[in-house]
């Protein structure tokens, strides 16, 4: 998941390239239009290019075509049947809120809201703020997507069970990210300020990917893609806040008030990561959710 998340910064740092040379000379249309190539060639391509899971075909029904994709993808090689019997119970959500899940998808779903508070409140209206303080908001911005690449590769190392593992380096990434964006907002001379700003990109964008990676992790095969689904849709909660309020914050005489709010949501998140106890790197994933004959929950691991 961490590589995936490099392929994006890849992208930003495209975006942030086209802009900082079509934006001051051509206009904000040529700049939408050239952005809109990508989008368009994912489109066609991914007629082509993406496969359904063999797991949903099984648990669908159509066993036929899950084995027709494990053949594929050449996934095992062994004389017999795969055991996945059909499963019309779900995609619940209710099902993240159950006896044993409900503690962990409480903080994640919290960290998950936070970061999308923070990472959007500081990156929509960013440009206008660095070229109020005197930086070029382009050339600085596709730095600033640079710097994202470098951070990426150090979660991809931090991230292993042998190194930090998942929980301590989301609480790495979140209480540095917090300080970076202090240090941005009081310190007054222009090239430290590019600089400082570099640096909360370093450590701000690798948390997604350390979510994306840990949050699949600590829930069973069953609820999975659920669990996934909920924080996406909790994550457009901020995404459409945070804008509004970054924009209010840019009319302020304050200069340090813009970054100062958004590294308290990061401390914030910092705080928060100190509830999730459940280490997943190195360890074996569950598999299902069982009920039990009281009424509680239990859960089995896959092999």
């Amino acid at each position: 998941m961490v590589a995936i998340t490099f392929c994006g910064a890849l992208g930003a740092v495209l975006a942030g390239g086209i802009a900082w040379w079509l934006l001051p000379r051509y206009g904000w249309r040529y700049f939408v239009g050239a952005c809109a190539v990508p989008a368009i060639l994912v489109f066609i391509l991914q007629f082509f290019l993406i496969y359904e899971s063999p797991r949903f075909l099984y648990i669908s029904g159509n066993i036929a075509a899950g084995e027709e994709m494990v053949q594929y993808f050449e996934i095992i090689s062994f004389s017999g049947e795969i055991t996945c019997p059909p499963s019309e119970r779900r995609g619940r959500i209710l099902d993240l809120f159950n006896s044993t899940l409900r503690k962990r998808t409480f903080f994640i779903t919290l960290v998950w809201f936070v970061q999308a508070f923070g990472y959007w409140g500081v990156t929509f209206h960013l440009p206008e703020y660095i070229g109020s303080q005197g930086v070029d908001p382009y050339f600085n911005m596709f730095t600033v997507f640079i710097g994202e690449l470098p951070g990426l590769c150090l979660a991809m190392i931090l991230i292993e069970n042998h190194m930090l593992g998942r929980v301590k380096c989301l609480r790495f990434f979140s209480i540095l990210t917090s300080i970076s964006l202090i240090l941005f907002g009081f310190v007054n001379v222009d090239f430290l300020k590019a600089v400082f700003v570099v640096v909360c990109y370093f450590f701000m964008v690798p948390i997604y990917s350390i979510l994306n990676t840990f949050t699949p992790e600590i829930y069973p095969t069953d609820v999975r893609s659920t669990a996934l689904a909920w924080v996406n849709i909790v994550i457009e909660i901020p995404a459409m806040i945070s804008p509004f309020i970054a924009a209010s914050m840019l009319s302020s005489t304050i200069s340090w008030l813009y970054p100062t709010v958004w590294a308290s949501c990061f401390m914030l998140q910092f705080l928060l990561e100190l509830g999730l106890n459940l280490e997943t790197a190195g360890q074996d994933l569950k598999d299902t959710t069982l009920k039990n004959v009281d009424g509680s929950t239990s859960t089995t691991t896959s092999l």
